[in-house]
């Protein structure tokens, strides 16, 4: 075994706390969970997955756009595009529209350094060219900082005559390349984008003009002449990170939030807290704002928020320009020019410690993670000593601007491991107040372990938009913590694939690390179908893969199965693997969709942790985004980080991972080989001596291939 996975090395893959799955063992090796004896006082494990880049306008990002069309409401909506050019030169942009048709058109723009802003209406200058000059009194450095929008005015109401477009229902943010369908030619640099009248559909850019450091705000509003009159402003799904727990001494657990600025520019943050309601209702807000530099880690406490002893609720961070808005109808060109400069791009993690007590840890979610639908692989109601947390928040007011909404969500509990007699199903309708968080009621339902769907009332427009996490608590102080996979058919990822970055087998230097892999079909409460579940493994030591495995279980939505590595014959002990998980539907009509929790267990230091399975994006150009992962230790209060790197293609390629400081300084890089068909790789922090003896900052892990990429940090006592 490789000595950076020894127990004074890459303290690891996090123990499973014997969550292994709705029975992990119970299903697999006669019932019976391990007890657990040993003592893991000061021990910490915790594991998150990297979460991808921002994705902005120049990376995948594809929101609504319209040209003198229906929406919102209101007649004749037009559009501006503020565009923030971080160079010192100009640089020639593709633009690309499509319409939900399938119909493209092309507009090249040359964007000046600093802050443009174009218009979706306008007529295009007579001679198509690249190189043209952007209009002089759109280029000018604004003085104004961010614009501050909140309450928002409302725009005047058309008093004009309909134009005879058909009223549109909302554009999904599109999920894949534009189709060249009727593409027109390239128009000249000036500032109006010309498109047709009635155009209803999606803004992009072309993947090989720029680069992610280029920023963009999307505003919506009506004509008047040649400028634009504003009543709503959106920002890349990345402007923002949330949480649904966060916590001040609540029971002894205490929170904090790694935030990290992906850009080379500073922003402002605008940081909330709002507490949990035992009623249902809203609870307190807390707020605070500061300025993360370029590049830099910024944690934030719950002191930075004079959050009182006992608090628990939800913490949300946003530099989006939406969030900010008072008088957008007030805002001249030049003001609307400098939305794109203040919308931030980051990532987060979230801690929770507790003295003496195991930790937790999970990736902060954003809007592209957030959604309508998600499938919570794993819970426990009174199971072996394990109970279970399961929060939601309603972040609808960061998907949808000028909405400001109370939530319903449908929850269907499936239950396995219950009592005799007890029911299978049990469903319940709740409400997430809005920008609220709300935490569900397990005890009312049967003592056992269950997988939970929550998903949107069909019929609801625009699309509500939340997100949710659980919490797990077991003996001797093991805890870990897991974000619910969005698990939506036909929403942000593909679901036909899970991928599992490391895996122990009797292994991690005490030979005592063991993992287990639930599998939960996802699908919504009342779709057929089904599918089987296997799963092919890749062993590092012998450079082999190991399966497919098939689970040899046909599974209906909600339905599990687990492998337990350590009762699989076709593994080894002291082996630590990577795996793929897909389906075999069969003569089913169903579909392999499905999302999947990994457990981590040391059953010598009662040390544990969870992830879900990494699901690549639906989208297939932004599967070659790189990952990025907000906080990592080098020797800080003995807490040490290994990050797990696995390659999803069918093609050899490397990964470099390069530290910056908590000052945004780069500090020092590593590159390694990622093997083919699922091979891994591990950079463990305390080998990397340009780190020098302690480190704390971000890690920022880029490839020439898809990746995923489990990020665990752990001590021992």
């Amino acid at each position: 075994m490789a000595s950076h996975f020894s127990r004074a090395g890459f303290p690891a893959a996090r123990g499973a706390r014997y969550l292994l799955a709705i029975g992990l063992l119970c299903s697999l090796v006669g019932g019976q969970q391990p007890t657990v004896i040993a003592d893991n006082t000061g021990g910490q494990s915790t594991s998150y997955l990297a979460p991808q880049e921002a994705v902005n306008l120049f990376t995948g990002w594809q929101p609504q756009f319209f040209n003198v069309a229906n929406q919102f409401n209101r007649v004749g909506v037009v559009t501006g595009l503020s565009v923030n050019n971080p160079t010192t030169s100009p640089q020639n942009i593709e633009f690309r529209f499509r319409r939900t048709s399938g119909e493209t058109f092309s507009r090249i723009k040359s964007v000046p350094p600093g802050n443009s802003f174009f218009f979706s209406f306008g007529a295009a200058a007579p001679t198509p060219t690249a190189t043209g000059t952007a209009s002089p009194t759109l280029t000018p450095a604004p003085t104004a900082t961010r614009a501050i929008v909140g309450t928002q005015t409302a725009a005047p109401t058309a008093s004009n005559t309909p134009i005879n477009n058909p009223t549109s229902t909302t554009v999904p943010t599109a999920t894949g390349s534009p189709v060249a369908v009727a593409t027109s030619s390239p128009t000249p640099s000036d500032a109006f984008f010309a498109l047709p009248e009635g155009f209803v559909g999606t803004v992009s850019t072309a993947g090989n003009t720029t680069t992610q450091d280029f920023s963009a705000a999307v505003v919506y509003g009506l004509r008047s002449g040649d400028t634009l009159t504003a009543f709503e402003a959106v920002s890349n799904p990345s402007c923002s990170v949330s949480s649904p727990l966060f916590m001040n001494g609540a029971d002894g657990w205490s929170s904090s939030l790694a935030l990290y600025n992906q850009t080379g520019r500073q922003y402002s943050v605008d940081i909330q807290a709002k507490a949990l309601s035992e009623t249902g209702g809203e609870g307190s807000l807390y707020t605070r704002s500061f300025t993360l530099p370029s590049r830099a880690t910024r944690q934030v406490s719950p002191s930075d928020l004079s959050l009182p002893d006992g608090f628990q609720g939800s913490i949300q961070a946003s530099s989006c320009v939406s969030s900010q808005a008072t008088t957008l109808s007030t805002l001249g060109t030049l003001d609307l020019a400098a939305l794109a400069s203040t919308t931030g791009e980051m990532s987060g993690e979230v801690r929770h410690e507790k003295t003496g007590s195991d930790a937790m840890a999970l990736s902060a979610a954003s809007i592209q993670t957030s959604g309508d639908t998600f499938m919570i692989p794993l819970a426990y109601n009174d199971y072996n000593g394990w109970n279970s947390r399961i929060v939601l928040l309603n972040t609808d007011k960061l998907a949808n601007p000028t909405q400001s909404r109370d939530i319903s969500v449908n929850v269907t509990y499936y239950l396995t491991e219950t009592a005799p007699g007890e029911p299978g199903v049990v469903s319940e309708s709740v409400i997430v107040r809005r920008e609220s968080p709300f935490e569900l009621n397990l005890k009312r339902l049967p003592k056992g372990v269950l997988s939970v769907l929550l998903e949107a009332p069909t019929g609801v427009s625009p699309a509500i938009n939340f997100n949710a996490a659980s919490y797990h608590f077991g003996p001797n102080a093991a805890a870990d913590a897991a974000g619910a996979p969005e698990s939506g058919a036909g929403q942000n990822f593909d679901l036909s694939q899970n991928f599992i970055p490391l895996l122990y087998r009797a292994a991690g230097g005490d030979g005592s690390w063991n993992s287990g892999v639930r599998v939960v079909r996802a699908g919504k409460s009342d779709e057929g179908g089904s599918f089987v579940p296997r799963i092919t493994f890749w062993d590092k030591d012998t450079g082999t893969t190991i399966g497919p495995i098939s689970s040899g279980v046909s599974l209906r939505t909600g339905e599990a199965f687990t492998w337990y590595l350590p009762a699989m014959e076709q593994l080894q002990n002291n082996h630590i693997y990577s795996a793929i998980i897909d389906g075999d539907v069969g003569s089913s009509s169903g579909t392999p969709q499905m999302v999947s929790q990994v457990h981590h267990y040391n059953s010598n230091l009662a040390l544990s942790s969870m992830v879900a399975g990494y699901l690549q994006p639906r989208d297939t150009t932004q599967r070659a985004l790189d990952l990025v992962a907000p906080l990592v230790m080098k020797n800080v209060d003995g807490l040490n980080t290994g990050i797990q790197v696995q390659n999803l293609t069918g093609t050899d390629g490397s990964v470099t991972v390069r530290f910056r400081n908590t000052g945004g300084s780069s500090v020092g890089s590593v590159t390694q080989a990622v093997p083919h068909g699922g091979g891994w790789t591990t950079i463990y922090l305390p080998g990397i001596a340009d780190l020098g003896e302690s480190f704390t900052g971000a890690a920022e892990i880029q490839s020439d291939v898809g990746i995923a990429a489990e990020v665990a940090t752990t001590r021992y006592r």
